[in-house]
């Protein structure tokens, strides 16, 4: 019989980025209006389509042409190298988001990393939410102890926590390290 130690049992095989200031970095917005988009992501879809509808007068072909262009415009992947550890660890995102940037994630060719895509406006639920934490961590289908959560905010890594995941905060505004070499260090502390 196999008898596995502890450490091994609590080993990291998943790793669940949060896309917003962690996976994508943002230009500044130049433009008022697209910054008045970006504020509304985190609405569910049709939350996000009325709420355009009802400022702007777009309607929903119109609204998704137009955050696609800010998607092209400002949006950009921060560290392509973290996709060399797609190999070793499964990759999950865990965003805030409207539905439609999984477009510009399959634009961007990065799509193809990710074993599951958990979008907010998805599931019905944002992080912290508790709801949010629970559909994620069924869809990844790992133990909580063995998944590593990374997000930009606080809020959402004390939710994480109270399910047992091992999280790490990633400084989106530490230039000295791109986002691969902080998630190896963070590693270091599970092996």
């Amino acid at each position: 019989m196999l008898i596995l130690s502890q450490s091994f049992m609590n080993q990291i095989i998943t790793l669940v980025f949060d896309l917003m200031g962690v996976i994508i970095s943002e230009k500044t917005f130049d433009d008022q209006f697209f910054q008045d988009l970006d504020t509304h992501i985190d609405l569910d879809d049709q939350g996000f389509y009325n709420w355009v509808n009802q400022t702007y007068h777009l309607n929903k072909i119109d609204t998704i042409a137009k955050v696609m262009e800010m998607f092209k415009r400002y949006y950009f992947i921060r560290d392509p190298s973290i996709f060399e550890l797609a190999g070793k660890y499964k990759f999950v995102i865990a965003s805030n988001h409207l539905s439609v940037i999984r477009d510009y994630l399959e634009k961007q060719a990065v799509l193809k990393y990710f074993q599951t895509v958990i979008i907010s406006s998805e599931i019905g639920f944002k992080k912290p939410d508790k709801n949010f934490y629970r559909i994620m961590i069924d869809k990844i289908d790992d133990k909580a102890e063995n998944i590593l959560f990374i997000d930009n905010t606080e809020e959402n890594i004390i939710a994480a926590r109270k399910f047992n995941l091992q999280t790490f905060n990633f400084d989106r505004n530490n230039d000295q390290y791109n986002l691969k070499y902080q998630v190896e260090q963070e590693l270091l502390k599970y092996q």
